[in-house]
């Protein structure tokens, strides 16, 4: 999940239970410093609300269940990584049974241009970057790499998805889609975005540039290549 501060997507979870459970009461154990639980959806911060389940707590069917046997909960992740809940059934004053779930929320931190060992940095192949920002020539094709945390999960990196309108991409380390090459054949801004099942994990902006230079005479100019090799350095955006 990506937006962990305000949870801009959360994770439900379906509960159901007896109609006839009345009288029985309901607890979520979990570790409230790393994840949250409310009773509605929404995509606005939240830090102290009656929609908020308090961990340990134990909370009557009337609490919980309106009207019906299921009620659907919402998690928001604190922190990325795995985390555990217990919906715990309690009836006259005992555990009586316990459901256990794990949920995994993941953040992708950087996104950076990809460099293997055996790159050649020759300037108009590089791709310049500020943070979530990318520049490079039209024709080009870069190689960015999205750093996710926590490491070392296969079935994200697997199922991760970049996306952007009317440029190519593609994946050079399949299954693995952490690595993504990127390139267009015209001059144009792009939003460039990492999903995962359709939710939005990061996002930023690549220049997809191109120029044409002219270097000009007078009829007293001389051509020296050590005095003039600089001005006449570009022709049509490529190096010489």
């Amino acid at each position: 999940m990506n937006d962990l501060d305000n949870a801009g997507d959360f994770m439900p979870i379906l509960v159901k239970t007896h109609q006839t459970a009345t009288s029985a009461y309901f607890r979520f154990d979990f570790d409230d410093s790393k994840i949250r639980i409310w009773k509605k959806n929404g995509t606005m911060t939240r830090t102290n609300s009656t929609d908020s389940i308090q961990a340990h707590h134990n909370y009557s069917y009337g609490d919980l269940f309106a009207e019906g046997a299921e009620t659907n909960f919402y998690i928001q992740g604190l922190d990325t990584g795995q985390h555990d809940i217990d919906v715990v059934y309690v009836l006259d004053g005992s555990d009586l049974w316990t459901e256990s779930l794990s949920v995994t929320f993941f953040e992708v931190t950087s996104v950076d241009e990809y460099v293997p060992d055996t790159y050649v940095p020759l300037t108009v192949n590089r791709t310049v970057q500020l943070t979530n920002y990318f520049a490079t020539a039209k024709g080009m094709s870069p190689t960015l790499q999205a750093t996710i945390e926590p490491a070392g999960n296969d079935s994200i990196a697997q199922n991760l998805s970049w996306e952007a309108s009317g440029i190519t991409i593609s994946y050079p380390n399949q299954p693995d889609k952490k690595l993504a090459t990127i390139s267009s054949q015209t001059a144009q801004e792009v939003t460039l975005q990492i999903k995962y099942n359709n939710a939005t994990c990061w996002e930023g902006v690549v220049w997809f540039c191109w120029g044409e230079m002219q270097a000009k005479m007078s009829n007293t100019d001389t051509l020296s290549v050590g005095n003039d090799c600089e001005v006449l350095t570009y022709t049509n955006g490529v190096p010489y």
